[in-house]
């Protein structure tokens, strides 16, 4: 019986298979998994983190993702979903949250 440890582990060589060199990254990444915590990869363009952290996610079933390159004009609703107006011309403030961060098991900013 395989075990989400096992899988977690097949999941992490397959993409350290992937990725030479950056066995450390990954495995960080794993841990952060493991412990439901988030981590920050910070490093010179071209250096394979969007890359890493997009295979991970997409090895990653029944989970949902949420992507979104931050820009300085990026605004909340962009990410946290925008206000339904409808609503809100009830005297309601409600947000709309369908497929944006607030849903998400795994976040990716660019």
């Amino acid at each position: 019986m395989t075990t989400p440890i096992d899988k977690l582990h097949a999941v992490l060589t397959y993409i350290k298979d992937a990725f030479i060199g950056k066995d450390e990254i990954i495995d960080i990444l794993g841990i952060s998994l493991l412990a439901k915590e988030n981590a920050f990869l910070l490093g010179p363009p071209g250096t394979a983190k969007s890359a890493i952290v997009r295979m991970l996610a997409n090895c990653i079933t029944d989970g949902k993702n949420f992507e979104y390159l931050l820009t300085r004009f990026t605004e909340p609703n962009e990410i946290f979903g925008p206000f339904d107006i409808r609503k809100l011309k009830e005297g309601e403030l409600v947000t709309n949250t369908e497929g944006m961060m607030p849903e998400a098991s795994m976040v990716f900013f660019g």
